[in-house]
Formats: structure tokens, sequence, C-alpha cells
């Protein structure tokens, strides 16, 4: 996968999510990359409804958190553009996994799991 990424993209992989967050101890003696999972599921596959993916970020995303939300729902689309508005307009800067972890952790390192980044 790593040869492909970089043939496609012509950029190295950085970071890994495990399809569903499944990470065990082989798992963990073969990656070679920070593990990025999540702290704040938004269970939009079960849901697919589009305002109560929105209340369930807005009522408890906290500084750090990682919000997961699956690409494929439009109706995940759908609350991702009003979660980005009410988040900014609170505050909140959205970064990048990457970014977060250097500003908040001083880096990721390799083969260590991450959910939240709350840092000091």
């Amino acid at each position: 996968t790593n040869n492909l990424i970089k043939d496609i993209t012509n950029q190295k992989r950085v970071l890994i999510r495990p399809p569903y967050g499944a990470v065990d101890d082989k798992v963990l003696k073969r990656i070679t990359s920070p593990i990025i999972l999540w702290s704040l599921d938004t269970e939009d596959w079960l849901s697919r409804d589009t305002d109560k993916v929105i209340d369930e970020v807005i009522n408890n995303v906290s500084d750090g958190d990682i919000v997961l939300m699956h690409d494929y729902y439009m109706e995940s689309a759908n609350a991702a553009e009003v979660i980005i508005e009410k988040l900014t307009e609170k505050g909140y800067q959205l970064v990048t996994v990457s970014e977060l972890g250097y500003h908040k952790l001083g880096g990721l390192a390799t083969g260590v799991k991450y959910g939240a980044m709350k840092g000091d």
C-alpha cells in the first residue's frame, strides 16, 4: 500500500488510520507510522442524519478532539459544512492531524495510537 500511495501521489504516507480502528499487537509490530484513531465518533454511518451528526459534534467537541465522519454519505458532507462554520464561529481552528500533533504534543511518534490530543 505504501508503494502504491507513493507511486500515485508522489508523496510518502505519513499517518495511518486502520480500517475500523482495528489495531492489535500483530498490526502494531508492522506499522511504521503514527496510528490515528478518533476521540469523537459521530456514528454518521448509523444514523445517516445530518442534524444528529451536527448535534453530536457541536454538543460534545472539545479542543484537541479528532472527529470521525465518513465522506461517502451525503448527510455527513452536509453536516460537515455546518459543523465547520459553527466551530469556526466558536473560535475553533481546524487543522490537519499532523498539525494538531505538532502543536499539542510536539509531534507524533511511530507506532503510537492517537485519539484526542489535548496536550498540556
